[in-house]
Parts: structure tokens; sequence; C-alpha cells
């Protein structure tokens, strides 16, 4: 993804940065390092509700992404779609089960899920689902419950200036909510058709997630790599965790 390879090539001009003070920090060398290092993530999450200029961040509440692009072709789903304007909601109140950093395997591994995600995005769809036409745009809005998720990384540790900043090899993103609720409004059409389009979607949502998860959790991973960026290439392994 253009978006992946754009941030790994930023790595080396990124400048040394300090840990934020409102953030938990815990020695990779202390006993109680993994339990340390959970409490961090889970108290950390919570102040990701603001931007930091020190690890270009933004805010993740809401969390604003200009463009989803997917063309889906599946056995269920046959579409181009684009969702612009997007914005996700609540992801700052996220349940972490688990966070790993295993400096020899050097490997991450994060296990959460969300109790309520909402997202509003304006779109424009064509194609078929479920063998039913679907095309149109407008306003839509989604509500994912207990949306249970893991992200797994793999990096390489670089040197610059004394310091070991992590360079992400390889990453995954992957999950599935409990339930969803999707309101697509579409504009210039019937609106008995509109509705009985969102009435496929909300009565086959796990089928048919299932079927496009793929396409968009790329979009899920890379919103991570970002995120993980602003950190660990800002932000020394030793400023850390030393």
């Amino acid at each position: 993804m253009k978006l992946f390879a754009s941030l790994l090539a930023t790595i080396v001009a990124a400048q040394a940065v300090q840990l934020p003070p409102n953030f938990k920090k815990c020695n990779r060398h202390q006993p109680d390092f993994r339990g340390c290092l959970l409490d961090a993530a889970r108290f950390g999450a919570t102040q990701l509700n603001r931007p930091y200029k020190e690890l270009k961040m933004a805010s993740l509440d809401p969390l604003y992404i200009p463009k989803i692009q997917a063309s889906v072709n599946t056995p269920l789903v046959n579409i181009s779609s684009d969702l612009t304007d997007c914005k996700f909601h609540n992801l700052v109140r996220v349940d972490i089960e688990k966070f790993d950093i295993d400096f020899e395997a050097k490997t991450l591994h994060l296990a959460a899920f969300w109790p309520e995600l909402k997202s509003e995005c304006y779109f424009k769809i064509d194609g078929h689902m479920l063998r039913n036409r679907v095309q149109g745009e407008g306003p839509s809005s989604a509500i994912y419950r207990k949306f249970k998720w893991t992200f797994d990384m793999t990096y390489e540790e670089a040197k610059r200036r004394n310091k070991t900043y992590v360079k992400p090899v390889t990453t995954s993103f992957d999950g599935k909510p409990e339930s969803v609720f999707m309101d697509m409004g579409f504009l210039g059409i019937d609106k008995e058709m509109g509705e009985r389009i969102n009435k496929i979607v909300n009565d086959n949502w796990s089928e048919l997630y299932d079927d496009v998860k793929g396409y968009y959790l790329e979009n899920a991973r890379d919103t991570w790599v970002q995120i993980m960026h602003g950190w660990f290439a800002r932000l020394s392994l030793e400023e850390a965790f030393d």
C-alpha cells in the first residue's frame, strides 16, 4: 500500500522526541514489565483523545479518514465503493486485553475490543450485493458492537544518533463485531428501494462482512501502522522502555 510505503520512507527523516508526560513509562528490564506495559497501554488509550504534535498524531476521538476506496469482487458482493469524509467515534473507549512486545523476536501483538464503535461517511456505491442491484450515494452511518480485533507487527531495528528505532516489516489487522447496524441514506432514489437495500445489508451483515472484510480491514491495518509509526519512528526504544 502507498501509505505503508510512504511511512517507512520517512523514518530516517523523523526527529527524536520524548514520551509525552501524561503517558506511563515501563522499563523493559523490570520484573513485571508485561503487566506494566498492559496497564500503560490501557491508560494510554484514554489519552489519545487529543492530537500530539510532537508525534505527528491526530486525535483518535474522532478519527478522521478522508477516503476509503475499495473494489470488491467476491461470490456475494461485486461493487465499487468510495467512502469519503469518514469519522470513527469511540476508538479511545477500547478494552485492551493483551499488549506484548517481544524485543528478541521483534514482534508486537495487540488484542482488544471496542464495546461500541460508530462511523459516519459519505458513500458512493455501484454494483451487486446478494444478487441485488445496489447503486447510489449519500450519507451513511454504522454502529459496530463488541468489535473484537487483533493487530500484529514484526519489525526491524534502525539505529540513528545512538538510539534504536522501530521499522515495521509486516503487519496484519483482523477482527469482527458481534453485531452491525448500517443506515445508508440514499439520495435521489426511491425511498422504498433505499430501505430495501438497508434491510438486505442489516439482515445479512455477518455473511457480507466475512465476504468483504479483507478489502476494508486493510484500511484499518494502515491506520494502525500510521499510529505505530507516529510513536516508534520518533520515540526510541531507549526513551520508551529504558
